[in-house]
């Protein structure tokens, strides 16, 4: 006989009910990725603890096994160190939703911190592979207690699955008043993790001017060194014009990258790039998350 399931939801008769197995699958498929839901605001103390306030989130010990979603009540961490060295250092702050099934020492739903390294460029030290980040604090120099310590990164938010990622790159060739180059050149590049397969889209704006006659550039885009897009940005004279082109593309889980390459086109000799704060956009690209694709 195959594996049967009783869904969440369904009355458990006889014992025969929702396993805690079929939970994690069905919550890592409505929040395939681990982030913060609700709070969990990390604070300092006149100790040598971290504050963390109440809140929500969803944790993982890995993609076969699904998702938990904790409620985290408020709470503190282990300590840390008082930090003796002359440079700061990076604390990062967890929470860990412990499995006594699967090896941990109780059921509970765990703080931790994970004290890092002081240096010059301190580096944020590694958290347990089954724990969520909650933020990363920056412990200053010479610092006798946390309350000195103040936050330098958040931890990501959870997506439920469907929702969109938001901006995923975003970029601008801040090149103003120079001629385009003969040879293709990447006017931006960037990466970006994608949970589950989904579509992207390609948001291009090109703000060009030329001399005296009607010119061109030739554009394209390449993810992952192979090429999803191209194009021919009309040029004007007299006044530089912005120019937008939008294109979408479907792409499977994982971290991609994207070349968004430029050169001139015809009578491209006299052709100049267009930049300024107040404005010009200047050559921008922008991979903005439309959401998953079944």
């Amino acid at each position: 006989m195959a594996d049967s399931s009783v869904a969440f939801g369904v009355r458990n008769v006889d014992t025969v009910g929702t396993t805690d197995v079929a939970l994690r699958k069905i919550f890592g498929a409505l929040y395939p990725t681990k982030g913060i839901i609700s709070g969990c605001a990390v604070s300092g103390r006149s100790n040598l603890a971290y504050n963390v306030a109440e809140g929500v989130v969803s944790c993982s010990k890995g993609a076969s096994d699904g998702s938990t979603l904790a409620w985290v009540p408020a709470g503190t961490t282990p300590a840390v160190a008082a930090n003796s060295s002359s440079y700061a250092r990076l604390d990062a702050v967890w929470v860990e939703a412990h499995d006594a099934t699967q090896g941990d020492a109780d059921n509970l739903v765990t703080l931790g911190v994970t004290q890092g390294t002081a240096a010059a460029s301190p580096a944020v030290p590694t958290i347990p592979t089954g724990a969520t980040l909650l933020a990363v604090m920056s412990m200053p120099a010479g610092a006798t207690k946390t309350s000195s310590a103040s936050v330098s990164s958040k931890g990501v938010g959870a997506i439920p699955y469907g929702s969109s990622l938001g901006v995923l790159v975003d970029k601008t060739d801040t090149a103003n008043q120079s001629v385009l180059p003969a040879s293709e050149y990447d006017y931006a590049a960037g990466t970006f993790t994608l949970p589950t397969k989904r579509m992207v889209d390609i948001k291009q704006t090109f703000t060009l001017l030329c001399g005296s006659q009607e010119s061109s550039a030739y554009a394209r885009v390449l993810i992952d060194g192979t090429q999803v897009w191209q194009g021919e940005v009309h040029v004007f004279p007299s006044f530089a014009t912005s120019q937008y082109f939008e294109a979408s593309v479907e792409l499977e889980a994982g971290t991609h990258s994207i070349q968004a390459k430029l050169k001139r086109g015809v009578r491209g000799d006299t052709v100049k790039r267009y930049w300024s704060k107040s404005g010009w956009a200047g050559q921008h690209l922008q991979v903005v998350d439309a959401g998953a694709v079944t």
